[in-house]
């Protein structure tokens, strides 16, 4: 099913409705389904596992020279003596690919979608890299395929964010949002155990065939359903949409998709969304976290973590493969527990600590350093200190940072500008790789870790300041959670039902067309549910400040919208002046009116602090102004203080 780009709201709405029903589908009955089994989120999980599996090929190379460059070392008749420059090209070859690699993924993630990105782009040149290194015969070719895998590395790793972006559903985003990351550190894990076990040349054939069955994975992965409904193919975007959602569910996203593509394509060059300061504010705001998490040294640790515990025990270089791989285990668990954090504590509470705890671990290592590497008594400290400083990175800054890029960027620029904040995280890499053999020798060990402490240090206090929380945003289901009152009757609220009677008009009493029974007010609290008879009288005022009539429509509740809601959403949704007047015609004065209003509200506990698009958190952020996202605001009043508030403002006695 293909939508034209001019289609109205109402013809798109209505397509989307009929969709499915040529398959016999009930569209109600399996969504409530999906509501009440919970059936779906193996199809989501796989999808996102089958994606993502390239990232442990990803993760390997990372930790190849780790493994691989203390067998180089001592294969002279390959390589000859190789010195620091040599070993330092080896390392920062590879981001410098990447950074390659994440720039060019922009132009086939627009045409093919992440998924064929990393198939096409990602898998290809991994496996070339892998053939080209383990096949080589001096150290050019190695240069070549560090060069070539670090491409591919960075299409992955830029396609695998957005993939997951767009096929999870909010309630489980973070934690599949950490899966790449996740993914990334067992290949890392398992570079270090085939390392301490193969010489450079078989560990790379070896890892070479784990990309045979993630290019498995990836041939039968459903490609990502916004991509396919932006690019036409909106039945089968549909079809993946359904197996996550629900019937009914996945047509409301879809509608939404297909107006938010149709509303970037109807302004290609993106001139309204580049004019405003908040664009650039998120994207600075990703560049200083990306900065980071890189500068801080988790990649020439992850590098040269063999070189490092090898210098710090002064023991065999089997000792020294044990650490590392004991190192990438501590991660891996780090990066399995923030599955569960994430959502729990949100994103900048993860990200504060785990950049407190590389400040603590970094000043610890260098101080080991500087006065007691040759002490016997101390030789514990480093590998606890380096186990906490991986521990630190893996449960925060490694897998979250990724997260608060993929969801602080706004939508309309995120394909672009994704990749190329990618593209400077391999950058920031490539510093830190190729720096790491100079700095240890012109400044030492315990210099080098000290000025990744001072990193962490300045970042903790920047995203204390300048990082706003984004766990939650567009959330369908944040009003229900606050309203436990409809399943839970002993939850404290102020909802009301009431009856409402307005006596006839005396045949005797002339009263004018018009008169004010019930002044303009507006309701207190979420929203009103008015049940009315046929008599009228009833009108709202628009938003040009003219009144218009309700008329009353057989069959119908009418909603108001409270001064609550207003608030909570920032005046999106304004409350709704109304009044009360005198009806026009003769027989409904003399008649009774009845009306029935039910005034709905969250529970009396409930934090009433302004929800905020991403657009108007940065905006705000941008402007300098206080608590631009913040749920737990002191000063936000509870739901109850809010009504109390505006009962006492109306009867002052």
């Amino acid at each position: 099913m293909t939508l034209s780009a001019s289609s109205t709201l109402s013809d798109k709405i209505k397509r989307w409705r009929n969709v499915g029903k040529s398959r016999g589908e009930s569209g109600q009955d399996q969504s409530d389904e999906v509501d009440e089994l919970g059936k779906v989120w193996w199809y989501e999980s796989v999808s996102v596992l089958s994606v993502c599996a390239p990232c442990i090929s990803c993760g390997s190379f990372l930790g190849y020279t780790s493994s691989a460059v203390p067998s180089m070392i001592k294969d002279v008749a390959t390589f000859g003596v190789l010195n620091s420059h040599q070993i330092a090209l080896i390392g920062g070859l590879g981001p410098l690919g990447a950074i390659l690699g994440s720039i060019i993924s922009a132009i086939p993630l627009k045409y093919v979608g992440p998924r064929r990105t990393i198939a096409l782009l990602g898998i290809s040149m991994l496996i070339l890299s892998w053939v080209t290194i383990g096949m080589s015969h001096g150290i050019v070719l190695v240069y070549v395929g560090r060069f070539l895998g670090g491409v591919g590395v960075g299409a992955t790793i830029s396609s695998a964010p957005l993939y997951v972006m767009d096929i999870s559903c909010i309630q489980r985003r973070g934690r599949l949002g950490i899966m790449p990351q996740f993914l990334m550190i067992s290949g890392i894990l398992i570079s270090y155990i085939l390392g301490a076990f193969l010489n450079w040349s078989n560990l790379s054939l070896v890892a070479c065939t784990f990309l045979i069955l993630a290019a498995i994975l990836i041939a039968f992965a459903p490609d990502s359903p916004k991509w396919l409904i932006t690019n036409g193919k909106c039945e089968q975007g549909f079809k993946v949409l359904e197996k996550i959602h629900g019937t009914v569910a996945a047509k409301v996203i879809a509608l939404n998709m297909e107006n938010t593509s149709q509303t970037i394509s109807s302004n290609p060059q993106g001139e309204e969304i580049w004019k405003s300061k908040a664009t650039y504010k998120s994207i600075l705001v990703c560049l200083v976290v990306i900065s980071i998490q890189q500068l801080t040294g988790v990649n020439g640790i992850t590098f040269f973590a063999t070189s490092i515990f090898d210098r710090s025990s002064s023991s065999t270089t089997s000792s020294g493969h044990l650490s590392s791989i004991i190192l990438a285990t501590t991660q891996l668990i780090a990066s399995f527990m923030s599955t569960f954090f994430v959502e729990r504590f949100g994103r900048t509470f993860l990200l504060k600590i785990s950049s407190a705890t590389l400040t603590l671990s970094s000043l610890t290592l260098g101080t080991y350093f500087y006065l007691l590497v040759d002490n016997t008594d101390f030789l514990w400290l480093p590998l606890t200190a380096l186990v906490i400083f991986a521990f630190g990175f893996a449960i925060g800054l490694g897998p979250v940072t990724w997260i608060i890029v993929a969801e602080i960027l706004p939508q309309q620029v995120r394909n672009l500008i994704n990749p190329l904040i990618i593209g400077y995280n391999w950058f920031c890499v490539f510093l830190v790789t190729t720096s790491f053999p100079y700095l240890k020798e012109e400044i030492y060990y315990f210099g080098v870790f000290w000025l990744y402490a001072a990193v962490a240090g300045l970042g903790f206090i920047f995203i204390c300041i300048f990082v706003p929380e984004t766990k939650g945003l567009d959330d369908p289901n944040f009003f229900n959670n606050c309203c436990t009152h409809l399943d839970d009757s002993n939850a404290g609220n102020e909802c009301d039902l009431r009856a409402i009677y307005y006596p006839p008009i005396p045949n005797e009493t002339e009263i004018p067309v018009g008169t004010i029974r019930c002044a303009e007010h507006t309701d207190y609290e979420l929203c009103t549910l008015l049940f009315q008879d046929d008599i009228g009288g009833l009108e709202v005022k628009t938003s040009l400040g003219k009144w218009t009539s309700a008329t009353p429509i057989p069959g119908s509740i009418l909603v108001n919208t409270g001064d609550l809601l207003e608030q909570w959403t920032s005046g999106y949704f304004p409350a709704t002046k109304h009044r009360v007047i005198i009806p026009g015609k003769e027989i409904d004065r003399r008649m009774t009116r009845y009306s029935f209003a039910y005034f709905f509200a969250p529970d009396n506990s409930t934090i009433i602090s302004p929800l905020t698009s991403r657009s108007s958190i940065l905006q705000k952020f941008c402007n300098g102004e206080e608590n631009y996202w913040n749920d737990k605001a002191s000063t936000a009043p509870t739901a109850y203080e809010h009504i109390i508030a505006k009962v006492k403002a109306a009867y002052q006695y």
